[in-house]
């Protein structure tokens, strides 16, 4: 895939609905991100293909309901139903 053809960091960003930022340090901190690097006389910029971010996103899907249970039962101090765990 050419260079043309990909996101730039700013882009991916804003596919993925955060800040360029927050983007920058979670491919920096290793997050499974994928991203391509392409030599650049400056720096190595970090490219992005949509299909791998389509991907990281399904990867980490949070089911709602699931995140409310774990929500309900953190702030409860883990009691299900009056007995504990």
């Amino acid at each position: 895939m050419s260079v043309k053809h990909m996101l730039n960091q700013k882009e991916a960003a804003e596919y993925l609905g955060v800040d360029w930022e927050t983007l920058r340090k979670w491919t920096s901190k290793g997050l499974n991100i994928p991203c391509y690097r392409y030599p650049d006389p400056k720096r190595s910029r970090p490219r992005f293909r949509k299909d791998d971010l389509d991907k990281y996103l399904e990867r980490h899907r949070v089911n709602p309901r699931e995140r409310m249970k774990e929500r309900h039962l953190t702030l409860s101090g883990g009691k299900k139903n009056g007995t504990q765990g």
